[in-house]
């Protein structure tokens, strides 16, 4: 193509045609323009199709860690529920005197811990390479920040409320008050076995009574927080099905 134009150009410059070769090197220039801006145009769509293909698997991948989200999230929920009718059943047993102890382990819903961490590889790799661009729905990015902004603000500071109360009042009153069960092992015996003190006397004790009641405050703040972080990831685990499907 390229040699057929040279020969049209020296064939018309020998022929002294000066307005037929000016019309021929503007048609010429014209073409080599039209070539590039289709040579431009192929490469946006090669970035674009690969920028897509990108963009799904970044919505997979959110998909995949928010779904292990809500099931980390529901588990801990079921853990401070069982918690929560265990110290009923303390509450209960502290009103009988006749008990010698405790029907179930009481270390458990006094001490155990409900943190939880999201799993936010993919979200922070988003955002520290700034690939987060990739999505093209802003409401579904929005939705994103919102999300994982909520739980860092929120409950994260809640459940630090809870660990703190817990090892700092909780944990040092057991172990003065009582030998506790958990972890113990009982066949210590030059120890003594653990809960040496009936059910009757620690509901004598008012402080015990206040550790109950602030535990289970904790817990019922800490299942809301739960709740919403949970219903947070459901609804954009369902966002996030949408614009897989629409990428797809």
């Amino acid at each position: 193509m390229s040699t057929f134009l040279r020969n049209n150009r020296r064939k018309l410059a020998a022929d002294n045609n000066v307005i037929k070769y000016l019309r021929y090197a503007v048609g010429e220039i014209l073409l080599v323009v039209i070539g590039i801006l289709i040579a431009l145009q192929v490469n946006t769509w090669n970035q674009a199709y690969k920028d897509s293909r990108q963009e799904l698997f970044y919505l997979k991948k959110l998909q995949e860690n928010i779904g292990q989200d809500t099931a980390f999230l529901r588990w801990r929920i079921d853990q401070m529920t069982k918690a929560q009718e265990e110290l009923n059943i303390m509450i209960k047993e502290m009103k009988n005197p006749s008990l010698k102890y405790f029907s179930i382990d009481i270390s458990e819903p006094l001490l155990d811990i409900y943190g939880i961490s999201l799993e936010t590889t993919t979200w922070e790799n988003l955002k520290s390479t700034g690939k987060i661009d990739l999505i093209e729905n802003k409401d579904l990015v929005d939705s994103l920040y919102n999300y994982y902004n909520s739980f860092n603000n929120q409950t994260t500071e809640e459940n630090q409320a809870t660990i703190t109360y817990t090892r700092n009042t909780v944990g040092p009153f057991l172990m003065k008050f009582d030998d506790i069960s958990g972890g113990a092992d009982s066949t210590l015996s030059d120890l003594g076995g653990v809960q040496q003190k009936p059910p009757y006397v620690y509901g004598k004790s008012v402080f015990f009574r206040n550790i109950i009641r602030f535990r289970y405050g904790f817990m019922v703040s800490l299942i809301s927080y739960y709740k919403s972080d949970n219903e947070r990831a459901s609804h954009l685990i369902h966002e996030l099905s949408k614009e897989i499907q629409k990428s797809q």
